[in-house]
């Protein structure tokens, strides 16, 4: 179980041990001990349903983030060896625009083998600028002339970005569920009312 410990009966416990007033990790943990043994200044958390349920949720979010974080860092190392000068925006949008655009050709010398006009008619009708597209198209020729010898496998190309894109998804998945926990919670309208609080940090503080 989890204990609330006061922090005053640790200190007086201190005292009587004849020990200094300063925190110490290891005699605190026998001091905690004893008082819990004897039931002095001590009492159980009681935790509902709702709270143990988003104490899960808040465990998947955290996972879910953690993945994602390293799919993330994965996938910018492959994208920024093709085009390092692209990826200066590394928000998430940046990076899901470029990789629209240079999913099925992430490797520079399949982007410079079509003429610059035709490859840029072939990609602008998925909402890109024409502007950007030349420049992606610039960076690919630069990046086949600085190094030619570049390798870029597609299939792990593609298979870090699902994985990120999909963790995405799932933390935006389990915030919906930790909202719909916070609704059930009295509570969680007190804690809202702090000010640049969301609702990921008012689960935790929860």
């Amino acid at each position: 179980g989890v204990y609330l410990v006061f922090t005053t009966a640790v200190h007086y416990a201190r005292k009587m041990r004849g020990t200094n007033c300063s925190k110490t990790d290891p005699q605190d943990a026998f001091l905690i001990a004893e008082l819990l043994a004897y039931g002095k200044c001590c009492r159980p958390i009681q935790r509902t349903a709702t709270i143990m349920r988003m104490r899960e949720g808040l465990h998947l979010y955290r996972d879910a983030a953690k993945r994602s974080h390293q799919a993330w860092q994965q996938l910018h190392a492959i994208m920024s060896r093709v085009f390092p000068e692209a990826l200066k925006d590394r928000s998430a949008d940046g990076i899901c625009g470029l990789y629209t655009i240079l999913q099925d050709s992430p490797v520079p010398a399949d982007i410079t083998a079509v003429p610059e006009d035709q490859w840029v008619a072939e990609h602008v009708t998925q909402g890109r600028g024409r502007a950007y597209l030349r420049k992606i198209y610039r960076l690919a020729q630069s990046a086949e002339c600085t190094h030619p010898n570049l390798l870029c496998d597609p299939a792990m190309w593609h298979l870090q970005y699902k994985t990120w894109f999909s963790e995405q998804q799932r933390k935006e998945n389990l915030l919906e569920l930790l909202k719909e926990y916070l609704a059930d919670l009295p509570a969680a309208k007190l804690v809202l009312t702090v000010p640049r609080l969301g609702e990921l940090a008012a689960a935790a503080f929860l």
